[in-house]
């Protein structure tokens, strides 16, 4: 568990377009680590369910959908 919770740390950035989702409820996803991850992903789109934990797609299936489908077709 505390591997999990680690640092990443030696990790080539990835160019590709990449999504992050993160619950407005949720604190697995903090402002704090918005840096690093345009970082790492420096393509990235970070957007943020309100009324929703960490479980997004189940606490908001449709307005995930909504996020991902647009994203892919983007």
């Amino acid at each position: 568990y505390e591997d999990i919770l680690a640092a990443i740390e030696n990790l080539d950035n990835f160019d590709g377009a990449t999504l992050f989702i993160k619950g407005g409820n949720s604190h697995h996803i903090q402002d704090s680590h918005f840096e690093t991850i345009h970082t790492l992903f420096p393509n990235t789109t970070i957007e943020t369910i309100e009324n929703a934990g960490h479980w997004v797609h189940a606490d908001q299936p449709d307005e995930m959908l909504k996020i991902v489908k647009n994203f892919l077709t983007n």
